[in-house]
C-alpha cells in the first residue's frame, strides 16, 4: 500500500510540474498578435514585448505540442529577433532597433511562395551590402534597416535602397525601392543554353536534415557559377557577405578536410561539387566557437588517363580584379590521381570611410577622420598532390601547397583629420601612410584517410602550415616627422582530427579527438612614435568528444559532450606573462530533438559555445594612421 501511495504521489507531482504544451496554426499573422494570443494562453510565463516593434514580422507556421519557449523559438525562425527567459518572464525583442522594416512577399511563376529566397539590401550608389535576410515558408520577409546616410557622412538621408532577390534556378530580381513596402515579387525561371541544349531552371532540390539543409549542386544551375566562392553565396540561407542567416560565418569542409584558407574555395570550380550540406546546429565534433558549418562533397572522378582544365576571371569596378586557374591530372587504372594546380591573382581594392569620435573631459573633444584606402596584391598558389580511391570503402591522399606574393604588394592610406575643442576647430592635417608587404614562401601539407571497416567509419586528417610575413610602414603627417615601422610575423600550425562513427544498439555513436598546436611570433620595430614589442605566443588545444543519436519513428534524439583543453604560453620581450598565459578546461554539452512529418521538420537544440579572439585582434603592433589616431590590437583579450 505504501508503494502504491508513493507512486500516486509521484504521478501527481510530475503531472503538476509538466510543462504546458501549445498547439496552434498561424496563417500570415503578425508576430505581435501571435505573442499576444500566446500570452493569454500561457499559464506559466508572462510574455513581454513591444507590439509595434514586432508587428511587421509575419508568420505562417504550424506549432504542435510545444512548450511556450519552444513555440516562440519556432515563431522567430530566421528573423533578427532574440528571446530571453528570466524566471517566469519571456522577453522578445528585435535585435536591430530600427524604425524601418523592408517587407515583401516572394512567389514563383505559379504564384506559390518561395521559401529560403535570399534578399539583400544594397546601397544604390555603390552596391555595398547594407543588410540581408531570407523569406519564410509563406514567402514573406521583413528586414530591419535604418536608411544609410549619404554625402559627407554627416548630413542628408538616402531616399532609396536597391533590393536584390535571388533564388537558384530563377532570374535574379533587382528593385530600386523608394519606400519600405516591396510588395509581391514574382520570380521567373531562368533559361540557359548549354552546349546547344535549352535547359529550363527549376526550383533548387534541397532536403531538410536534423541539423539544417542538404543541397544538390551537380545537375543544377549552382554548378554554373564558376568558383565555389561564387556558388556558396547562392545557397539557401546564405548572405552575400558569406554568413548564414542568423548563424554567423560558417566553418567549411571539403570532403571532410577543413578549409583553413578561404582562397582554396576560389581555386575549386563549382562543377566539381556534388552536394553541399548546411549545418545550423553543429555537433560536438566541431570546435566550441563554431556556430555553423558547410560540408562540400566533390564529384568522384571516373575513367583513366590525362585530364585538365583552365579558367580565368576578370571583374571591373573603379579598380580591377583578375585571376587564372589551371590544373592537370593523371588518373591510373587502379584509381590513383596525381595532380598539379596553379592559381595566379592580381587584386586591387579601394575603400572610403569616415569616422567621428567624441571624448568628454574638462573639454569636449571631437575627432573627425576621412580616409581613402587603396591596396594592391599579386600572389600565387601552387598545389601538388596524390589521391588514391582504393575502392568504395577506402581513400587516402596527400597535398602540398605553396603560396607567395609576387613583385610589388602595397597599400596606401590618405587621411584627412580635424579636431574640435568645445565646438571650435583646434587642429587639422593630412596624413599619407604607405605599407609594403612581403611573404617568404609559405608551405602547407594536408593528408587524409576516409574509410569503412565493416560498419565502422573512420575520418582522419592532419595539417601543417608555416608562413613568414614582413611588413614595412611609412607614415607622414604635414608638419610632423615621419613615423616608420617594420613587423615580422612567423606562424606555424600543426593539427590533426580523428572521427569514428560506430553502430550501437538503437542508434549511432560518433566519437573522436582533435589536437592543434600554434606557434606564433611577432616582432615590431618602430622609429619612436610608439614602443618596440616582441611577442611569442604558443597555444595547444586538445579535445575529446562523443555524440549518441537515436531514431524512434518520426523522432530523432542527439546528446553529446565535448571536453576541450587549452594551454597558452605568452612571452613579451623575452619575459613570461602569466596573466596572459591561462589554461582552460571546459565541457560543452550538445542536446537536440527533432520531429519529422510529411510537411514539416521541427527541431529544438541546445549547445554551449566558447570563443577565442582572432590573432589579428591580439596583435601588439601599432599602425600609425595619423597624428591623433593609432591602431593596435589588445593582447589582454
Amino acid at each position: 500500500m505504501k508503494r502504491i501511495i508513493s507512486l500516486l504521489v509521484c504521478c501527481l507531482f510530475f503531472a503538476g510540474v509538466q510543462a504546458q504544451r501549445i498547439t496552434h496554426e498561424y496563417n500570415n499573422v503578425s508576430l505581435s498578435e501571435a505573442l499576444r494570443q500566446l500570452n493569454e494562453q500561457s499559464e506559466e510565463y508572462t510574455i513581454s514585448f513591444l507590439y509595434n516593434e514586432l508587428e511587421d514580422f509575419r508568420i505562417t507556421i504550424s506549432i504542435h505540442r510545444k512548450t511556450v519557449p519552444d513555440a516562440i523559438r519556432q515563431m522567430i525562425g530566421f528573423y533578427p529577433i532574440r528571446m530571453t527567459v528570466e524566471d517566469r518572464e519571456i522577453i522578445v525583442e528585435c535585435s536591430q532597433k530600427t524604425a524601418n522594416r523592408y517587407k515583401g512577399t516572394i512567389i514563383d511563376e505559379q504564384g506559390l511562395p518561395l521559401a529560403y529566397a535570399n534578399v539583400t539590401l544594397l546601397n544604390p550608389t555603390d552596391s555595398t551590402l547594407l543588410c540581408g535576410g531570407v523569406s519564410n515558408e509563406s514567402g514573406y520577409f521583413a528586414i530591419p534597416l535604418e536608411r544609410p546616410r549619404v554625402g559627407d557622412g554627416t548630413s542628408g538621408m538616402q531616399t532609396s535602397v536597391l533590393a536584390r532577390i535571388s533564388f537558384i534556378g530563377y532570374t535574379t530580381v533587382y528593385r530600386l525601392c523608394d519606400g519600405t513596402e516591396l510588395g509581391t515579387i514574382k520570380m521567373q525561371p531562368e533559361t540557359q543554353t548549354l552546349k546547344g541544349v535549352k535547359v529550363k531552371g527549376q526550383r533548387l532540390l534541397y532536403t531538410a536534415t536534423d541539423n539544417g539543409l542538404k543541397v544538390t549542386v551537380q545537375g543544377t544551375p549552382l554548378e554554373q557559377f564558376g568558383s565555389v566562392t561564387d556558388m556558396l553565396t547562392h545557397l539557401p540561407l546564405m548572405m552575400s557577405d558569406g554568413t548564414i542567416a542568423g548563424h554567423g560565418k560558417p566553418e567549411i569542409y571539403i570532403n571532410n578536410k577543413k578549409v583553413r584558407n578561404e582562397s582554396e574555395l576560389d581555386r575549386l570550380r563549382a562543377d566539381e561539387i556534388l552536394s553541399a550540406e548546411i549545418i545550423t546546429t553543429p555537433g560536438v565534433e566541431y570546435g566550441t566557437e563554431v556556430t555553423s558549418v558547410i560540408r562540400l562533397k566533390t564529384i568522384r572522378k571516373a575513367g583513366e588517363g590525362w585530364s585538365g582544365n583552365y579558367s580565368a576571371a576578370y571583374r571591373q569596378g573603379e579598380q580591377w580584379y583578375g585571376n587564372i586557374n589551371a590544373a592537370l591530372n593523371y588518373r591510373t587504372r587502379n584509381g590513383m590521381d596525381f595532380f598539379v594546380k596553379g592559381y595566379l591573382t592580381e587584386n586591387n581594392e579601394l575603400m572610403d570611410y569616415t569616422s567621428q569620435t567624441e571624448l568628454k573631459t574638462s573639454s569636449v573633444w571631437t575627432y573627425d577622420s576621412r580616409m581613402h584606402w587603396h591596396n594592391h596584391n599579386i600572389y600565387y598558389f601552387a598545389d601538388l598532390g596524390w589521391n588514391w580511391e582504393i575502392n568504395d570503402h577506402h581513400s587516402v591522399g596527400l597535398t602540398y601547397t605553396a603560396f607567395s606574393r609576387i613583385g610589388s604588394n602595397w597599400g596606401n592610406i590618405e587621411q584627412d583629420e580635424r579636431v574640435w575643442q568645445d565646438g571650435k576647430l583646434f587642429d587639422e592635417g593630412h596624413t599619407s601612410t604607405d605599407n609594403s608587404y612581403k611573404t617568404i614562401m609559405s608551405h602547407s601539407v594536408n593528408t587524409y584517410y576516409n574509410g569503412e571497416i565493416g560498419k565502422w567509419k573512420i575520418d582522419f586528417s592532419a595539417d601543417y602550415y608555416g608562413e613568414r610575413d614582413y611588413t614595412e610602414m611609412e607614415g607622414l603627417t604635414n608638419g610632423q616627422s615621419n613615423a616608420s615601422s617594420n613587423t615580422t610575423t612567423k606562424n606555424r600550425l600543426l593539427a590533426e582530427k580523428l572521427t569514428i562513427t560506430a553502430p550501437v544498439p538503437y542508434g549511432n555513436l560518433i566519437f573522436g579527438e582533435e589536437v592543434s598546436d600554434v606557434d606564433r611570433s611577432n616582432d615590431f620595430l618602430q622609429s619612436g612614435f610608439s614602443a618596440d614589442d616582441h611577442i611569442h605566443q604558443m597555444t595547444t588545444t586538445w579535445s575529446l568528444y562523443a555524440n549518441y543519436s537515436l531514431q524512434v519513428k518520426k523522432f530523432s534524439f542527439n546528446a553529446g559532450l565535448r571536453w576541450q583543453n587549452e594551454h597558452n604560453r605568452y612571452e613579451q620581450n623575452g619575459q613570461m606573462q602569466d596573466e596572459m598565459s591561462p589554461d582552460y578546461h571546459v565541457i560543452i554539452p550538445n542536446l537536440s530533438v527533432s520531429r519529422k512529418s510529411d510537411r514539416w521538420r521541427h527541431t529544438l537544440s541546445y549547445r554551449g559555445y566558447r570563443y577565442n579572439p582572432p590573432y589579428g585582434s591580439l596583435s601588439s603592433a601599432v599602425i600609425y594612421a595619423g597624428k591623433y589616431e593609432y591602431r593596435t590590437g589588445n593582447p589582454y583579450l
